[in-house]
Parts: C-alpha cells; structure tokens; sequence
C-alpha cells in the first residue's frame, strides 16, 4: 500500500513538472547581429526582441521590463575590458563550462554574468530575475558559425579552430591540418627557448594575457624568417604558430586562452587603461594624464605600463604637456623624423632648443631612452630650462649616479624634489616611469607657480 501511495505522488510530481516545463519546438529563433561569428537563441512569441543597439539587446515577457536576458557584444577587446563595462568594483572571478549546442566551453562568470569568448568576440549573458523560460532562452543560446572548440586540459589551454580542419596531437604539440593536410596552426610547449635562434623580440598585448612576446626565428633549412607568439605561463613557453595573416588563422590566436583555477582571481576595476588597474602604484599619474589626453593606450585598450618607451614617444608626451604641435609648420627637422606621426612633436622641440639629434643629423625616434635623457626632456621641457648648476643634494644618492656627469643636475633636482622613486641614470625607463614623473613634475609646477594641479 505504501508503496502504491508513493509512486503515485511521483506521477502527480512528476507529470506537474512536465506540464509547467515550456515546449521550445515552436519558439522564435533570435539571429545575433555579429559580424565575426553568428550566432542564436529561442524565444516564445510572448516575448520579444529589444534591439537598443548593434551589439546590445534584450529579451522580456512582451509589455513587461523584467524577467529579462541582456546580450553584450564586445569586438577585440580584453576579457577585463569587457568585464569592466559592467562593474566598478572588485569582482571574484570564475571560470565555468558552458554549453554551447554540441559543444562544451570554457567561458567566464563575474557578477552574475556569463562572458563567452569567440576568437575577437566576447559574448556577455546576464540574467535579471528568476524565470524557468528566462533560464530556457539562456540555455539555447549558440554560435551558428562553422567553428569547434579545443580544450587540452593537460595543459589547460584553448583555442577554437574551423570545424573542416582537423586537429592532431603529439607530444607536447597541438597542430591543425587544412583539407590538405598541410599544418595551419600549432601550439608547442618547450621549457625553455633558444635564445641563439631568436633574431628579435618584443613584448606584445595578447588579449589580457601575461607575459607574451612576439619572436622571429630563422629557418636555417630555408634561409627565411618566421615568426612565433611566445607566452610564458609557468615554467613552461608556449608557442604559437603567427607566419600567417588569413583571417581564420588571426581568430585562432585571438581565442586562445589559458583556463584553470590558477588563471581565476579577482577582477579589479580601472578607469583607462585594462592593464593599469585601480589597485597599480602608478594608476593616480597615469589615469591623470590619460584624462588630460597627454598619454594614449593601445587599440587593444592597454597601456603597457611595463614596455620601455622610445624618444619619439616621450618627446610626443612631454611636447603634449606644454603646446599643440603644428603638422604642417613642424617637420623633416632630422634626417630620420620627416612626416611620420611623431615629427610635429620632435620638431617642435627642436625649434625651442628642448632636443638636439646626434651628430649626423638623426634623431633615433625608435631608440629607447635612459632614465638620464628622459629627466633632461622632461625637465627641460617643463621648467623652461631654469634648473640651477649649483645646487647641493639634500640626501646621498646612489652610487650609480655621477653627479660630475653631464645628468648631474638633474639627478640632484629629481631627488631634491621627489620627483622620481629609483635613480639609475643608464636604466632605460619605462612608461609608467615616465607617467609617474611627467605628472610629479607638472603637480610641481603648478605649485611654483601658484596654480592649483587638480588630481
């Protein structure tokens, strides 16, 4: 008997559960607007579609504000980047597997909003309210593109790749075939590089990720140069095939992404620039620039705080500071600063007697720049070129610091004044080093003059 009485309880349940769950067989199917990969979801016909723009939509019950689903469309922007439209504040992290159709994915959760991303594309999903069809529209959201996901979670990367190439794995490398058979792409992991094989390097911005730099090898075989994307994660590199330029090959690099539990953390919020956080030292004097348009980021919404800077950068910045400079009155003042979108800057400079080039008339714009000749732009730039030969340093300076050199005075005004923390005259600076002593200097200015230097 009691059994009896129990099944039929979990008949009404059940048949209760099933009536109250919606058939999505005849629901609408939404096309996003992406042009990079295309995508869908299902909606009854008693909601609609709110197109408030190209990349931001919105779904409710019709004649009603809420429950509703808000899709976000970012393109070429960092994971931060997208994260940080929606909050202010420091958010927790994480990582979670969406399902995408057939597929499953490794996307992020911050806020209580899903961030999936598509090679250049992210896709932000936010609920607001609770609703069993407001969870069935979120659940059949899908790309319709001819694309597949790869996660290796030996190494815990992924990448997303076409669907009609094939992927082929070996020890410690990871290569896509074209029809042909011939390898488009491929990520190799090595512990260390041969730094005799690597003719240049740079640091590069890679989608928020650390530690990335661009090297070019030669191929002692066929005499010819590639290059490799190298990102250090851990103790190990992992290379990235980049001596292609078709569009495919370009959403395969902008899709990979490390995922694990060690990549997670915490989202800090920022103002300007996805790399200089709310939490970084020099956030006060970068920020601050960057809201005086004295300093510009990236296309990618970086700043590289890090990356030394060159003297056609710098002049540019400090020129910016104190005048506009004129492109038509102001170029070809150097044999190698014609026309280029830094020669209105340097000539100017060089007009007011703030540069000087070398001896055979070049002014080396791509040339890094010592801590020692960026006091002198800055200083002489700023300050008229009154700073005094006579002065006495108020406290002892390091030994690397030659006061008998040419750079004497302006070490003994920079320490006298605070106006920089670390003093290494043949250092190459760097461009939160200079951030942080154009807006020290200008904040002293301001006060020798008598003016108020808002922060």
């Amino acid at each position: 008997m009691k059994k009896l009485l129990f099944l039929i309880i979990f008949l009404i349940v059940f048949e209760t559960a099933y009536a109250q769950t919606p058939d999505t067989k005849n629901w609408y199917t939404y096309n996003g607007y992406s042009t990079i990969h295309n995508y869908s979801l299902l909606h009854p016909s008693d909601w609609q579609a709110v197109i408030i723009s190209n990349d931001l939509q919105e779904f409710s019950p019709k004649g009603q504000s809420s429950p509703k689903l808000i899709i976000k469309e970012f393109e070429g922007v960092s994971f931060a980047a997208a994260i940080a439209y929606f909050t202010d504040k420091n958010t927790p992290v994480k990582e979670i597997t969406f399902k995408l159709g057939e597929e499953n994915i490794v996307a992020k959760e911050a806020a209580g909003i899903t961030f999936i991303k598509r090679g250049s594309l992210i896709i932000a999903l936010e609920k607001q309210g609770k609703n069993q069809t407001l969870n069935l529209i979120y659940d059949s959201f899908k790309f319709k593109d001819e694309w597949k996901s790869f996660n290796y979670p030996d190494d815990k990367y992924s990448f997303i790749y076409p669907s009609k190439f094939k992927v082929n794995k070996t020890d410690g490398k990871v290569e896509v075939t074209d029809n042909k058979g011939d390898a488009v792409f491929a990520v190799r992991k090595v512990k260390s590089l041969d730094q005799a094989n690597i003719l240049r390097s740079n640091n590069i911005a890679f989608h928020g990720i650390e530690n990335v730099s661009r090297i070019t090898l030669l191929d002692e075989v066929l005499n010819r140069e590639y290059n490799l994307i190298s990102i250090k994660n851990g103790e190990n590199y992992f290379l990235l095939t980049d001596d292609y330029y078709d569009s495919y090959i370009l959403e395969m690099l902008e899709s990979f992404e490390f995922f694990g539990e060690e990549i997670g953390g915490t989202f800090t919020s920022f103002q300007y620039f996805s790399d200089v956080k709310d939490d970084h030292p020099n956030v006060k004097a970068v920020n601050n620039l960057a809201e005086k348009k004295i300093l510009n980021g990236y296309e990618d919404g970086t700043f590289k705080p890090d990356n030394e800077i060159n003297r056609a950068e710098l002049v540019k910045i400090v020129v910016a500071t104190v005048a506009p400079a004129n492109s038509d009155s102001y170029n070809n003042c150097f044999k190698d600063v014609k026309t280029q979108w830094y020669a209105p800057y340097i000539c100017y400079a060089k007009a007011e007697n703030w540069v000087f080039g070398y001896e055979d008339n070049s002014f080396k714009p791509e040339k890094s720049i010592s801590q020692a000749e960026a006091m002198k732009i800055i200083f002489e730039i700023l300050f008229d070129g009154k700073l005094s030969d006579n002065w006495e340093p108020k406290t002892d300076l390091p030994a690397e610091v030659d006061l008998n050199e040419w750079y004497g005075k302006y070490f003994i005004f920079a320490a006298n004044l605070n106006l920089v923390d670390d003093l290494y005259p043949l250092k190459n600076i760097t461009r939160k080093e200079i951030a942080e002593m154009i807006y020290r200097s200008l904040k002293l200015k301001k006060l020798l003059t008598g003016q108020i230097y808002l922060d």
